[in-house]
């Protein structure tokens, strides 16, 4: 069982939220009609969202780009009175730069990127193909996507687009029909693999997703899958010391999946399976999001539900309906998700520190995966849980293993003058004293420090030698 509650058209249910101590938390951040944007430029083709720090509306009605800075609450216009005027823009996620884009008259794409700070166009190229879908996928770089091909194009020196692979085309034994409206487009941290999703009339009837995942070291594509979302995820796993690429996607069922790449072998390849629910007939997943920082991902449908789940444990812990969503992407300084709806509202949802592990244990009833999460991300909320099951170990003589859960303990809550006192009292274990044992598997916890009161504890022997 999770959460799942009603909200109203155009609005999430942030009262509700509040008071069931919610685990997932919304916060607004700007209105766009705040801004003078009317109501008929506020659509999923006029509007861009790639970071949290901006927000692009093309206003057919005024002829205008208008960007709009969230933190600040202002906007700039650019005028859109070429021949033939812009048809597409996206704010870079962290620089006054825009990049535009415009057709030819040719068939062709006129890409453009210009500097909002020195009000020039500082780089220009052109695609022989029509554009369908492009973002930018670092602070340096942009994916462009045209109806057979998928190109890079950097922002430095004079470098062109660069064919980074073709496109799946439909072929008889395909699962959808005609074209593809391209939704999403991700590049693993380590740039090694590539996924393009996006949406089609399913050969069986109804919106099927078309998923394409590249592979840059093999320079090869897998068979399309059938999936409407997709995203990657770069987690150090337990038992690991580096982090690794998981692709995370959903299929029919509706079922998210987690795969991780490049395991270091097969038998140790981290997997996960996990059964959502949809509240309403027809529903589908149009984008997913991961917070790296908090192991969540934030999967949002086309009927504007908000699922969210913790990866490691599989843990699906929210499920709100909220907006009809035309604009969502990474919150990268805050964590969550920036959402844009339909009315212009631009919001952030995040994960609640400090109600999540207190819900799951509590609300969702399953201690287990309450207690991983407060220990992986150093979580507060579990605290009597922690303790309760602290005394079962020492009550049943499993002294290294309380040791252990007091070292990785969430903030610290078993570190305390109470636990090292019941360490002091124990026999020895592997011929040292007990709590000489616990000092020295504590330091070598990776990331680990003593806290004031571990210090003294320890120092006291040679303070008492008087060395």
């Amino acid at each position: 069982a999770f959460l799942c509650v009603s909200a109203q058209p155009g609005r999430p249910r942030t009262s509700i939220m509040a008071a069931r101590a919610s685990p997932i938390g919304y916060k607004e951040i700007i209105k766009l009609p705040s801004m003078a944007i009317s109501a008929g430029s506020i659509s999923f083709k006029n509007v861009t969202v790639q970071s949290e720090k901006y927000v692009v509306v093309k206003e057919d009605d005024k002829k205008k780009i208008a960007i709009v800075t969230c933190g600040a609450q202002r906007v700039k216009r650019l005028n859109n009175t070429g021949n033939p005027p812009f048809d597409h823009a996206i704010m870079n996620p962290t620089a006054e730069v825009v990049a535009l884009r415009n057709g030819d008259g040719e068939g062709g794409t006129v890409l453009n990127i210009f500097s909002l700070q020195i009000k020039t166009n500082i780089k220009s190229s052109k695609v022989n193909e029509p554009v369908v879908f492009w973002k930018w996928i670092t602070e340096k770089s942009i994916a462009v996507v045209t109806p057979k091909r998928v190109y890079h194009w950097s922002l430095e020196g004079q470098a062109e687009p660069k064919v980074m692979f073709e496109r799946s085309q439909e072929k008889p034994e395909s699962h959808w029909s005609g074209p593809v409206q391209v939704i999403n487009y991700h590049e693993s941290k380590d740039k090694q693999w590539l996924i393009l999703g996006g949406l089609a009339k399913g050969k069986a009837g109804g919106i099927v997703g078309v998923l394409q995942v590249h592979s840059v070291k093999m320079n090869a594509s897998q068979p399309t899958m059938p999936s409407h979302a997709a995203c990657f995820a770069r987690l150090t796993l337990e038992g690991r010391t580096q982090p690794s690429n998981l692709i995370c996607f959903t299929t029919n069922g509706p079922t998210l999946q987690i795969l991780e790449l490049d395991p270091p072998s097969k038998d140790q390849a981290f997997k996960r399976k996990v059964q959502l629910q949809f509240k309403q007939a027809g529903d589908f997943p149009v984008s997913i999001h991961c917070d790296d920082a908090m192991g969540t991902l934030f999967i949002l449908t086309q009927k504007g539900l908000l699922i969210a789940v913790e990866i490691t444990t599989a843990k699906v812990f929210f499920a709100n309906q909220t907006s009809k969503m035309i604009g969502s992407c990474l919150n990268n300084t805050d964590g969550g998700i920036v959402t844009v709806d339909g009315t212009g509202r631009v919001g952030h949802f995040f994960v609640e520190k400090k109600n999540v592990v207190k819900f799951i244990c509590d609300t969702l009833g399953d201690l287990s995966s309450g207690l991983k999460i407060a220990t992986r991300y150093n979580l507060p909320g579990a605290d009597g849980y922690i303790e309760k099951q602290f005394n079962v170990l020492m009550n049943s003589q499993r002294y290294q293993e309380a040791m252990r859960m007091t070292a990785d303990s969430p903030q610290g809550v078993l570190r305390t003058v109470n636990t090292l006192m019941q360490f002091r009292s124990l026999p020895k274990i592997n011929g040292q004293p007990a709590l000489l044992f616990y000092f020295n598997l504590l330091l070598n916890t990776p990331g680990a420090t003593l806290n004031a009161i571990e210090s003294i504890e320890l120092a006291k022997p040679i303070l008492q030698s008087g060395k």
